[in-house]
């Protein structure tokens, strides 16, 4: 079918049986020569026509030649691997485990996601403990509170306070001189109880006679010291004997204000003040903080060197 061009357009078409062989002619004029490109098809480079030969595609695809393929997803594998077969591709992602590479599964993200938050501290290794404080060899074992609770017990009772530091002093005077103190914050003392009092003092010197006291006041350092009241006293020493104990002297708390000391012996819940037993008053030991103190009194000039070994109520 023609299609004839005027001046306004194209008229209508007409029909024709053949085309006149004088375009045959025109058109071959114009193309590349077609001898040996069979198969081939017209191309361009812009400036001039060739006969180009048409591009196959993809003949192989990880081995695989079907004309057409698919790929899957799978989990076979300890890790990523993709197996081709036939005309399927299957890309296998494994689960993550022990021995696997892989993505992490639901399951497993829920228990991760569940765990505990950091600590912030090494906790205790229950390996490390012993109930007892026998001597295990490794250096690495810690005692637990009930043993150190027990050892003390054996020892005569739970230590309250405590201050077993040595404390080197000369004393050239015979007045009463502070040795030492301990804190006993109030609430500390119960009533009804009895606690017991150590200490140990030695002493190198020509002095005839030295003596301790215990005080219990409400400053670390009173002035004058016998401004803290005195519960009891060793009485005195002789020169002869260097080492001073001051050992388990028992105080019993009457009441708040009121407690009971004895020098030694058993304790009773009673205000007779006798010669071992004598009662000490004005106290409040549910409310104030008090302070114990140890003194020494030396009745000589001479400068005679202490060392006090330490201070400790015990329950």
């Amino acid at each position: 079918m023609l299609y004839k061009k005027n001046n306004s357009g194209y008229s209508n078409p007409r029909n024709t049986s053949s085309i006149d062989a004088n375009v045959f002619a025109l058109i071959t004029q114009y193309l590349p020569i077609q001898a040996g490109n069979s198969g081939k098809v017209l191309g361009t480079n812009g400036f001039a026509l060739s006969w180009i030969t048409p591009s196959t595609g993809i003949s192989s695809l990880n081995t695989l030649i079907g004309s057409t393929q698919v790929f899957s997803l799978g989990t076979l594998g300890t890790d990523f691997n993709i197996v081709s077969a036939l005309t399927t591709h299957t890309f296998n992602l494994p689960v993550a485990s022990a021995t696997n590479t892989g993505k992490l599964s639901s399951a497993d993200w829920l228990t991760f996601n569940g765990k505990q938050n950091a600590l912030g501290f090494t906790p205790e290794d229950v390996a490390n403990k012993q109930n007892s404080l026998a001597v295990d060899g490794t250096g690495a074992k810690y005692p637990t509170v009930d043993a150190v609770n027990t050892s003390l017990n054996s020892f005569g009772g739970k230590i309250i306070a405590a201050d077993c530091t040595d404390v080197v002093f000369t004393a050239s005077q015979t007045a009463e001189r502070l040795i030492r103190v301990i804190a006993i914050p109030r609430g500390t003392l119960i009533v009804g109880r009895d606690y017991k009092v150590s200490a140990f003092v030695t002493k190198t010197g020509t002095g005839s006679t030295t003596q301790l006291r215990l005080r219990i006041g409400t400053s670390a350092a009173p002035s004058p010291i016998t401004s803290a009241g005195a519960i009891a006293a060793t009485g005195n020493v002789a020169a002869t004997n260097n080492q001073i104990p001051f050992n388990r002297n028992y105080l019993h708390i009457q009441t708040n204000a009121t407690l009971i000391y004895n020098g030694g012996g058993a304790i009773t819940d009673s205000a007779a003040a006798t010669t071992n037993n004598a009662v000490a008053s004005g106290f409040d030991f549910a409310t104030v903080d008090y302070w114990l103190i140890l003194t020494v009194e030396h009745n000589t000039t001479s400068a005679d060197a202490y060392t006090s070994h330490g201070l400790i109520l015990s329950q």
